[in-house]
């Protein structure tokens, strides 16, 4: 079986590269799996960690929520300002010609970093919409 933090680390980094993957892709109907991503994350963080053999496996199991969430989060934050940089860096030449700038500022650093928020905030959603089902799980395989 593995450890929390094997599933919690998996977890949250494949979360947040789900979520850049989705945000950039040019398919209109996969933008709203990008909004799934987040809850897709937390829902399977809490699932996998109840699941190890410990004594409070729903309190573990929101824990485990909360940090693969702030994983993805932090990743989503990497993940976006790469693709953002990488982006400026090879439109330069088309805006050359346009008048425009090529540059990513301070205004759009906090604009990724709350993006990053909101996916630890979705992820949290989908970890307590999760809660419910593994608390009667796991009630009635020990009754």
């Amino acid at each position: 079986m593995k450890s929390f933090r094997a599933i919690v680390l998996r977890t949250g980094i494949v979360g947040g590269i789900a979520f850049v993957i989705a945000t950039y892709s040019n398919a209109g109907t996969v933008n709203s799996l990008a909004v799934m991503c987040p809850l897709i994350t937390g829902a399977v963080a809490l699932w996998l960690a109840t699941r190890l053999p410990t004594e409070h496996r729903l309190l573990n199991g929101l824990r485990a929520t909360l940090v693969a969430g702030l994983i993805a989060g932090a990743t989503a934050f990497v993940g976006i300002s790469i693709v953002a940089s990488l982006r400026v860096h090879f439109m330069h030449l088309h805006w050359d010609e346009t008048g425009q700038t090529g540059v990513i500022t301070a205004a759009s650093l906090f604009a990724f970093a709350t993006i990053g928020v909101v996916d630890l905030l979705c992820a949290l959603v989908g970890g307590l919409l999760v809660l419910p089902v593994r608390y009667f799980q796991l009630r009635r395989a020990h009754a």
